[in-house]
């Protein structure tokens, strides 16, 4: 877990959420969150979902009716590019393609990913017209019919695909470069920690203990997202101060996890007010048999 990645010299880190509606940045001395510091991204799974939305409505299928479709198609093919930049210039070039097969509902209800060369049907005439492979362009078009919106092909219908190339580092793009993407005033995952550390306060040597920094939440599982991280981050921070980047295995459940951790502390429930969930259901049924009482009657008494 996490403990086992920490120095157990240093109680200090930054607990960077990457989360659903958005991502947060906390420094934390003890476990403990410092108020004052904490600094919010409003770029979150929503946001990247949403933006690929807009481009697959574009150039592939209208998914707004299914946009956790969308949501798995960017859990499955999206990734961080280590160099946004070059990869730019470059017209994508070092991105590999990738098709996601479309679950038809009937026997599939999840997507799959394949490669390209995985495609025993594929060959150079199915590509429609008006597809491109450019930065601007997206990495191409879906390989069959565009169907009727809301319709759902029958058994018989070779399972459609959305091909993405650019798309696949264009989008998670925006946890680093949000203004790029017309989110302005906004700062960037390293921008938003380097804010978060400064803002502990006014000493050095207190802002260089926070230079740990804790990911969880599912968008760090993003590949690339961890080491692209560090790297800013050490562009950012002065050269003095160390900086680390750790996350569990699975980050989306670091916080179930954290939670459960806290609700077997001896004393807790004495100490944070938290009651059983026996007691709670008891106080329930106690208040809704008083509530009802004189409904319909007017007040008693």
């Amino acid at each position: 877990g996490i403990q086992r990645q920490m120095d157990v010299q240093n109680p200090c880190c930054t607990l960077l959420s990457l989360g659903f509606s958005g991502c947060v940045a906390m420094p934390c001395v003890e476990a403990q969150p410092i108020s004052k510091a904490i600094r919010r991204l409003n770029v979150g799974g929503r946001v990247l979902t949403n933006l690929l939305l807009e481009r697959l409505r574009l150039q592939h299928y209208d998914l707004s009716e299914n946009w956790l479709v969308a949501e798995d198609m960017l859990s499955q093919l999206g990734e961080v590019s280590p160099n946004f930049e070059a990869d730019l210039f470059s017209d994508f070039e070092r991105v590999k393609p990738r098709s996601y097969v479309l679950p038809d509902f009937q026997k599939s209800f999840r997507g799959t990913v394949e490669d390209e060369e995985e495609r025993p049907d594929r060959n150079e005439s199915e590509k429609p017209a008006g597809s491109h492979s450019g930065p601007r362009g997206g990495g191409g078009a879906a390989t069959t019919k565009r169907p009727r919106r809301g319709s759902v092909p029958s058994a018989g219908v070779e399972r459609q695909r959305v091909r993405l190339r650019a798309e696949r580092v264009a989008i998670p793009e925006a946890l680093f470069r949000p203004a790029d993407h017309g989110l302005e005033h906004q700062a960037g995952l390293p921008e938003l920690v380097k804010q978060a550390i400064f803002a502990v306060g006014s000493e050095e040597v207190w802002r260089m203990h926070f230079g740990t920094v804790v990911l969880c939440g599912a968008l760090a599982r993003l590949p690339g997202l961890k080491q692209r991280l560090v790297r800013e981050l050490r562009q950012l921070l002065p050269a003095r101060w160390p900086v680390r980047v750790v996350m569990e295995e699975e980050p989306e459940l670091s916080v179930w996890r954290g939670a459960a951790a806290l609700a077997r502390e001896p004393g807790i429930q004495e100490r944070y007010g938290f009651i059983t969930r026996e007691a709670w259901d008891a106080h329930k049924a106690k208040t809704s048999s008083g509530s009802s009482v004189g409904v319909g009657g007017g007040p008693s008494g």
